[in-house]
């Protein structure tokens, strides 16, 4: 047995088919006034808004790259300025420190000469008074081993 294929009609064209197509393509041309353009222009509105923020938003970014550097770099001044002042004036302390220690050294030195210088004329006088007593001792045992050398 053999088979023969059957070709059937798939599309039946008649009137009802040109009057949909119609209805079809009024529908679009009607849609297409009253929905796609309007959405399509309302679509392109929102992009070119989109597009302008983000263009104002990468602008904003730049700026703030700019102050932000801008902070920086006077930070750094500051900062830079601040160690300048803060070793300057520490140098004017320790200049300070030293002239003070110097005066004091002196002073405790003058001190110390004018101590000595009094300690040493106690001293002298103090020796010479213990020179008169020995001398007088001196004679003073002299004469007595004299008269008892005598007496002998």
């Amino acid at each position: 047995m053999q088979m023969t294929p059957v070709l059937a009609a798939v599309i039946d064209l008649d009137v009802t088919y040109f009057f949909q197509l119609a209805l079809f393509l009024g529908l679009v041309v009607v849609l297409n006034q009253l929905a796609f353009k309007p959405l399509l222009a309302l679509f392109e509105r929102r992009r070119g808004e989109t597009l302008e923020r983000e263009q104002r938003a990468t602008e904003g970014i730049r700026e703030a790259d700019v102050l932000l550097e801008s902070y920086r770099q006077e930070i750094g001044q500051a900062t830079a300025a601040g160690m300048d002042l803060r070793n300057s004036l520490r140098d004017a302390a320790l200049a300070e420190q030293a002239a003070h220690v110097l005066k004091v050294r002196t002073e405790a030195t003058n001190w110390k000469e004018q101590e000595l210088a009094l300690h040493r004329a106690e001293l002298d006088a103090a020796r010479a008074e213990a020179e008169n007593e020995v001398e007088s001792l001196a004679t003073a045992i002299v004469k007595t081993l004299t008269a008892g050398k005598g007496a002998s």
